[in-house]
């Protein structure tokens, strides 16, 4: 019996021994394609800026900045009217708004302030859920769930677990 254990490994090594250099040939030519497909890129990628702008990689930021310079140097007196600094404040408060919907939200305490049994409309009722929207209100349900601090009880319905 032992005979035939050797020769079934034996068999099961040179199977491994051939699908291991039949790989290896295959690795080797998606290489070499990989390089030939590179080398047609950085061809590409030469030929298109060397027509635009030499030494850079992407022609399209240098056009636009180039119309933006044209066009305000030819409206300089226009481009004052239009930045007048009462257009300029509510940009920077709309920034802050955005930026304070960005803070962190302590999901932990979101938890304890919503009921025994709730839903997802209850946990948009707390400010910091409610900042962070809908999308991210459920990972934080599923990581209560994960957790065991709530779990599911039906259909869009959680209890909280104490």
């Amino acid at each position: 019996m032992a005979r035939q254990s050797k020769d079934f490994l034996t068999q099961v090594r040179e199977q491994a021994e051939r699908t291991l250099a039949i790989l290896t040939s295959e690795i080797r030519k998606r290489e070499a394609e990989l390089e030939k497909l590179l080398e047609q890129a950085r061809l590409w990628r030469d030929a298109l800026t060397s027509s635009f702008a030499p030494g850079l990689a992407t022609p399209r930021p240098k056009k636009k900045q180039a119309t933006k310079k044209k066009s305000s140097a030819k409206r300089k007196s226009t481009a004052k009217k239009k930045k007048a600094p009462a257009k300029k404040k509510p940009a920077k408060a709309t920034t802050r708004k955005k930026a304070s919907s960005r803070g962190r939200v302590d999901w932990d305490a979101v938890l304890a302030s919503v009921p025994a049994t709730f839903t997802v409309d209850d946990v948009l009722k707390q400010p910091g859920a409610r900042s962070k929207g809908r999308k991210q209100v459920y990972p934080a349900i599923n990581r209560w769930v994960k957790a065991k601090k709530a779990r599911k009880i039906g259909t869009g319905r959680y209890k909280r677990v104490d």
